[in-house]
């Protein structure tokens, strides 16, 4: 968070000056934002003691920030029982996207485990996508690192327009992930109306564990992301993006602010 504050000479940013105090907003073009909710949370609770809830809750989103460092990517917020991160945020990573499904697919592994080990339906919904976005420090007294633009309602809209146990993505985000990463049609729209009224494309990543093409792609990727110093500016996935393949432009999360 402090290295996003300072400029490329290390001088601190000049804030920006408000009627009551300053605040620091920075401009970041390509970032992958992730939503995860967990269905089945209200069954859950039902079962639980309030204890036994919050302990449950605390294991498992210390086990999301886990993956969150080792998938390079920043958890902005927990807003009840969803979960809230971005890659490419605050360093500028080239893989961002890749990194995002892999955080994705590695929560819906984590949630396998408490449902095995509750004896309750949960799972994790899933919704990811790709553009600009403004991210900085608010607040008086407690400070709050954060991110707004259209592209993280998009992506909020990815996750409640998914699937359970399915990773829900965007058109945006497709056009930046290696072309054999395998998707499906997501058909987003017939589940959610702001993505039906905004005419946003989906997709549904392919479930690795009963591919084994997937499989072997993603595994080619982690280990190249590892090889190569992780999730920041160096390194990668070196295969073609949809992308530089097609030219994609990524629709509707490009846009304004």
């Amino acid at each position: 968070m402090l290295r996003d504050i300072l400029n490329s000479n290390g001088q601190r940013q000049q804030p920006m000056n408000l009627q009551f105090h300053k605040i620091y907003i920075k401009k970041h073009d390509e970032v992958s934002i992730l939503f995860a909710d967990i269905v089945g949370f209200t069954k859950m609770a039902s079962g639980c003691t309030a204890q036994e809830l919050v302990k449950i809750l605390n294991t498992l989103f210390g086990r999301f920030d886990d993956l969150a460092k080792k998938n390079s990517c920043m958890r902005i917020k927990i807003l009840g029982d969803c979960y809230y991160c971005v890659c490419g945020v605050p360093n500028p990573s080239p893989h961002h996207a890749i990194c995002s499904i892999f955080m994705a697919l590695d929560m819906i592994t984590c949630i396998k485990e408490v449902r095995d080990n509750t004896r309750v339906d949960v799972n994790m919904r899933v919704g990811i996508n790709t553009g600009r976005v403004l991210c900085g420090v608010l607040g008086h007294r407690k400070w709050q690192y954060d991110v707004w633009s259209d592209s993280v309602t998009i992506a909020n809209h990815m996750e409640s327009g998914g699937l359970s146990g399915r990773v829900h993505i965007s058109a945006a985000t497709r056009s930046y992930l290696p072309t054999d990463v395998l998707v499906e049609p997501g058909n987003g729209e017939e589940r959610d109306k702001y993505i039906k009224e905004h005419n946003i494309k989906t997709f549904l990543v392919i479930n690795p564990e009963t591919c084994p093409e997937q499989a072997a792609a993603l595994d080619k990727y982690r280990k190249q992301i590892t090889e190569n110093g992780g999730g920041d500016e160096n390194g990668g996935p070196q295969d073609s993006s949809v992308r530089e393949q097609e030219g994609a432009e990524g629709t509707h999360t490009n846009g304004g602010v």
